[in-house]
């Protein structure tokens, strides 16, 4: 279940999974922006994928299959229904507010009616007892799934939902803070940025405009400044020195910005600003 700290009872998110499972006998879980599994109902692996996921080959396998699954409905924001290579019927659809993914719901680990996928077939033979593990999924009627999926959705739009991923997004704020403030001194770019956060441009420049009213090249320029500043005020060390610690190698680039921004040259920000 969740364990880190929100601004909403966790209760009413696990209640809401424990409904949901209740109903259609499905496990149910939910995923971050990044495609990480933070909570789940009622076990985070069935019996039968506990075993599966044993033989590494195997686990990377199904790794795969849920990745794939969460980039392509990234892509196309839309709940998809998908068979795993074990032969699951897995779904997953986007937890999205205000035009930005915040993250995924999804369902799982059943066998759809009518399908009968032998443990052959599926090249596992470290372990006897799979057969059987497989033979207690639940088997649910492809109206039953369609239906899920549809209340998947409509849980993903959930009101407690939008709040709780609030919750996450201000976590990701901090994240992109920190991760501007680790890489100050190196070459940052939009395009690595939505690679480490696992979203895209415009999801980046909407999730820092609304914390931060700028763009992402804006607030790096400003964590950059502000950075020098403090630099100059506190340390001996030469402008052209410093403007290589804030990720500028060019030192009249770096001045030119400086004093745009400040409206004065960072010598003369240190002479002003230095205590006597």
């Amino acid at each position: 279940m969740i364990t880190n700290n929100q601004n909403i009872s966790t209760k009413t998110i696990d209640q809401l999974l424990v409904d949901f499972h209740t109903l259609t006998n499905m496990k149910i879980c939910i995923f971050d922006a990044s495609g990480k599994e933070i909570d789940f109902y009622p076990e985070r692996l069935s019996p039968f994928c506990q075993q599966l996921r044993k033989d590494h080959q195997l686990d990377e396998m199904c790794k795969l299959c849920d990745k794939k699954a969460i980039t392509e409905c990234r892509t196309t924001r839309i709940a998809k229904i998908y068979t795993c290579h074990a032969g699951l019927t897995e779904c997953v659809a986007p937890i999205i507010v205000a035009g930005v993914i915040r993250g995924f719901i999804a369902f799982g680990q059943i066998r759809e009616e009518k399908s009968n996928v032998a443990v052959e077939d599926l090249a596992i033979t470290l372990y006897p007892e799979l057969q059987k593990e497989y033979n207690a999924l639940p088997i649910i009627s492809k109206r039953k799934i369609e239906a899920a999926a549809h209340v998947l959705e409509a849980c993903a739009s959930y009101e407690q939902f939008k709040q709780f991923v609030d919750t996450l997004e201000s976590n990701l704020e901090t994240r992109i803070e920190e991760y501007v403030e680790k890489k100050l001194t190196e070459k940052i770019s939009v395009e690595r940025m939505c690679r480490h956060f696992h979203c895209s441009r415009k999801e980046l420049y909407n999730i820092i405009k609304r914390a931060y009213d700028c763009t992402p090249a804006e607030f790096i320029k400003n964590r950059r400044l502000k950075y020098a500043c403090e630099l100059l005020q506190t340390t001996s060390k030469s402008v052209s020195k410093i403007a290589v610690l804030c990720g500028i190698e060019d030192y009249n680039y770096f001045s030119k910005i400086f004093k745009k921004e400040l409206g004065i040259t960072p010598r003369d920000y240190r002479k002003n600003n230095t205590a006597k």
